[in-house]
């Protein structure tokens, strides 16, 4: 055998989305902790940390997955990435308060065509996208384009976070989405599941 073509989600991998890395033009930052339980640890730089939970909390706020606790732990609810952001906020020391959707006053969804979404809330526009998506319309941070290379080489999947005031904001998604102040880069990766290597011919690991 020379290649083995198989889905991912769920059958390589635990289905479970997490935040691994983050880069914002203040400093980096590395997450740990296991599914999506708020338990783990963000290290950051100092002149990081407040930036991070701005991103954090425009990540959470353009987003519509979520995290809750039941019994047997935490769940997501929605979509996998965006639950899993919801998780990296709270690792972040963002209340759960603080990610209610209660003041969004605007939304514009998720579009394959645009490939990213949007809410106002808060008097800002928080965006969140593909890289290729949101960069070009944001403010030009030369020192983005190093991180973005080294986390896509690693396997991550990267989102860029981004905002702009939302005062005078146009109606048109496209028109309102420019002149962005660019957040950071969240890097998510899926954790494989600990059965993997039985999927896998003994001869080919």
């Amino acid at each position: 055998m020379d290649v083995l073509c198989t889905d991912k989600t769920g059958t390589l991998t635990r289905n479970e989305m997490a935040v691994v890395r983050v880069w914002t033009p203040d400093g980096a930052a590395e997450v740990t902790g296991i599914g999506y339980s708020p338990a783990g640890t963000v290290t950051a730089s100092p002149a990081a940390a407040n930036q991070l939970r701005h991103l954090a909390i425009s990540a959470v706020r353009s987003s519509t997955g979520r995290v809750v606790e039941r019994p047997d732990g935490w769940h997501p609810v929605g979509d996998p990435m965006e639950a899993a952001l919801s998780t990296f906020a709270m690792r972040a020391g963002v209340r759960l308060d603080e990610m209610s959707s209660s003041q969004v006053a605007r939304r514009f969804p998720f579009d394959p065509r645009r490939r990213r979404a949007s809410v106002v809330a808060d008097g800002l526009l928080h965006v969140k996208g593909a890289p290729d998506s949101v960069l070009p319309r944001c403010r030009p941070v030369p020192d983005a384009a190093a991180p973005l290379d080294e986390m896509t080489t690693a396997g991550l999947r990267v989102l860029a976070v981004a905002c702009r005031d939302a005062e005078g904001l146009p109606a048109d998604p496209d028109q309102a989405e420019r002149d962005l102040t660019l957040l950071g880069l969240v890097g998510l990766a899926g954790p494989p599941r600990g059965d993997v290597t039985q999927a896998v011919p003994a001869g080919k690991r």
